[in-house]
């Protein structure tokens, strides 16, 4: 994926107060003279679980008492959802019973999708495998003072995005990495993720210090946060592309969730062009 070309906003999403529109955040600019390219949308929503609501519900004593049932919320949620029809939908803090796949507490999901009408055949194994985009779904730890398993989560995370998007010849296809992350963009788990790179031994998590590694040695991930292997290594693209738009301000908050909208966080759509 070597050129986003939209960021989120656009629809009406239940009433005119949730009015977003696209923004421009390309990564780079447009080629000239350069056409197609398969375009996607991803959306990544944290919907806020009916069990965590009840469970801590001294935080939406600001919040009116009818718009937090389950009742309540879920046709909100759908239409909101069904409105921005993405091609690709990651939810954080979702729950479907007797889903063997979905029914579990690791730290994310991974998969490999392949754009529709490349030339294969349905049901048949990809030609190409490099027309794969990998696609990883998190949510780590919420608490505000354990910055260290947070770091952890994600190294194991990164070493396993690492190994499913790999590619023979030791490329990787392009990975997009959702999810709510817990982290404030002043935080080292951001930096890590935007730089590339961070040195953590000697950072303070309470009343003690960071040590180096952090994670168990048994679980055979480097300081890359890649599994360790005789096999020959390969380089990795480096940190993502920052998308961001310095002009935004904050101009108003009012109490999440409401009458319209049923979550405590905003979802994020983002359009995507792949090009081969």
């Amino acid at each position: 994926v070597d050129h986003i070309w939209g960021g989120f906003g656009g629809f009406l999403v239940v009433s005119t107060a949730l009015r977003r529109r696209w923004t421009w955040c390309s990564t780079q600019p447009e080629p000239p003279g350069v056409d197609g390219g398969f375009e996607f949308s991803v959306m990544t929503y944290n919907i806020l679980s009916q069990e965590l609501l009840r469970d801590n519900a001294y935080l939406y004593r600001h919040c009116h008492p009818a718009h937090l049932p389950w009742e309540y919320r879920l046709p909100n949620l759908l239409t909101e959802i069904q409105q921005h029809a993405a091609d690709i939908l990651c939810l954080q803090e979702f729950f479907r019973g007797g889903d063997a796949l979905l029914d579990r507490d690791n730290v994310g999901l991974i998969l490999l999708l392949q754009p529709t009408g490349t030339g294969d055949p349905p049901g048949d194994p990809p030609g190409d495998p490099s027309s794969c985009v990998c696609v990883a779904n998190t949510h780590l730890l919420y608490n505000p003072h354990r910055g260290d398993v947070k770091l952890a989560q994600l190294a194991i995370l990164l070493a396993e995005i690492g190994r499913v998007s790999r590619l023979p010849d030791g490329s990787s296809r392009p990975v997009l990495l959702c999810g709510d992350l817990n982290s404030s963009p002043q935080s080292p788990l951001y930096s890590f993720l935007t730089r590339g790179r961070l040195e953590y031994k000697g950072l303070r998590i309470g009343m003690r210090r960071l040590q180096s590694p952090i994670w168990s040695p048994k679980l055979g991930i480097s300081r890359r946060c890649r599994y360790e292997s005789k096999r020959p290594k390969f380089t990795p693209a480096g940190p993502p592309p920052a998308v961001s738009d310095p002009t935004l301000e904050l101009e108003e908050v009012n109490s999440l969730p409401n009458q319209h909208h049923s979550s405590d966080h905003l979802p994020l759509l983002v359009r995507f062009r792949l090009r081969p």
